[in-house]
């Protein structure tokens, strides 16, 4: 995933997760611009496991 994440050209990136009925209507209303999302998240989320301290992120 990282290796179009990283391109010049990418702004932002929806992580939509699983949605119901109407998040097909939601998406498209982000991407073409009606709506602003501007949820915040109480945690950050980090591109690469070497950004989290040891023994958190370990892989098996």
């Amino acid at each position: 995933m990282t290796s179009w994440v990283e391109h010049e050209n990418v702004t932002a990136v929806i992580n939509s997760g699983l949605l119901g009925q109407e998040s097909r209507n939601s998406i498209a209303e982000m991407l073409y611009g009606d709506v602003n999302p501007s949820g915040k998240l109480r945690n950050s989320i980090a591109k690469n496991g070497s950004n989290y301290p040891a023994g958190v992120y370990e892989t098996v």
